[in-house]
């Protein structure tokens, strides 16, 4: 929601002695974190920050680094331009990344959509709403992070079909480690899914997302399905 309103939410939720025992706080900001950091540290609360996710598209909003305002931050999706100033100190505790490419922005390098930092906890890695190419999956294999992670997602409606799933085949043995694959499977033929049939981490996601709302849950703090 906007600054404004979270602020004001928050701060009236905190009047309540019960809200003091929360052990968790997921943010959807449409603007900047640092004010928001700013509040929930007069608050005493930035430690319960767990997943926040940005849908500012602004590429001048204010970030504070995540390491120093929400140390337990466990799940972050934001926009690859916000990236850098978020993860400038690290984000020891974080356990899923997801990055998406605005729908008004001309593709980027693959190298500015993955992270620059070594995030020790990583487990899950997703690339939201932008094109792939062959050369984007050979990039992102040979990251560094992959070697930890156990589950990796591509989702993009406007670009289901145009995925390059050959591709994606041909890095089989080098992400043999991962327990999921997601693709986007919407307006996707039937005759390329069942060409994964014998590898079972690969999952199509239908464009609500229904079919992995804990999952998304889990790795974002919210669920576009549970709507």
């Amino acid at each position: 929601m906007p600054y404004a309103a979270a602020r004001d939410r928050l701060l009236a939720s905190f009047r309540d002695e019960r809200t003091q025992r929360v052990r968790s706080i997921r943010l959807c900001l449409f603007s900047g974190t640092t004010r928001m950091a700013e509040t929930l540290a007069t608050l005493g609360a930035a430690e319960r920050v767990t997943h926040v996710e940005l849908r500012t598209n602004d590429p001048d909003a204010e970030h504070a680094p995540i390491a120093g305002s929400f140390p337990g931050l466990r799940g972050l999706t934001c926009a690859e331009g916000e990236l850098a100033p978020l993860l400038a100190a690290g984000a020891p505790r974080l356990r899923s990344l997801v990055v998406t490419h605005p729908w008004d922005r001309p593709p980027v390098e693959i190298a500015a959509r993955l992270p620059a930092v070594a995030l020790p906890d990583l487990r899950h890695f997703g690339l939201f709403h932008g094109p792939c190419s062959a050369e984007d999956l050979v990039g992102i294999a040979e990251h560094p992070m992959v070697r930890a992670l156990t589950s990796l997602e591509f989702f993009s409606l406007d670009h289901a079909t145009r995925f390059p799933f050959e591709a994606l085949l041909a890095r089989r043995e080098a992400w043999a480690h991962l327990r999921r694959v997601l693709v986007t499977g919407h307006l996707v033929p039937d005759e390329v899914k069942q060409r994964f049939a014998s590898w079972p981490a690969v999952e199509f996601v239908g464009y609500d997302r229904r079919e992995v709302i804990a999952f998304d849950f889990e790795t974002r703090g919210w669920a576009a399905g549970a709507r």
